[in-house]
């Protein structure tokens, strides 16, 4: 991977995951949700950051990453009502929608 193309997959995925957390915010989830997003997001993305221009260890870690963000949601989506069901199916699409991107800019 070229390094301007590379820095531009981080970019990418700060910018996803900010949205992520804008969305916990504006369905009013409790404080947790954002938490953990963040959390997951400052555990990552540095490592995304300073291994982007190696294409096996950016992918490892991006694969690491979004399994976590997935499994988050995942584990939530059960445990509280039809309103939360949806949230977490929305978070599940956004997440699809992320490795998709990345996907396709890595290629």
């Amino acid at each position: 991977m070229e390094i301007k193309k590379s820095r531009q997959l981080v970019v990418e995925l700060q910018l996803d995951v900010y949205e992520w957390i804008t969305i916990c915010q504006r369905c009013a989830l409790p404080p947790l949700f954002t938490q953990k997003f963040s959390q997951i997001s400052h555990r990552w993305l540095p490592e995304l950051r300073e291994n982007a221009a190696d294409y096996n260890q950016f992918s490892r870690s991006f694969d690491l990453f979004m399994r976590e963000a997935r499994s988050f949601v995942t584990f939530w989506r059960g445990q509280l009502g039809p309103v939360f069901v949806a949230f977490c199916n929305l978070m599940l699409l956004k997440i699809k929608k992320t490795e998709q991107k990345i996907a396709i800019l890595i290629v």
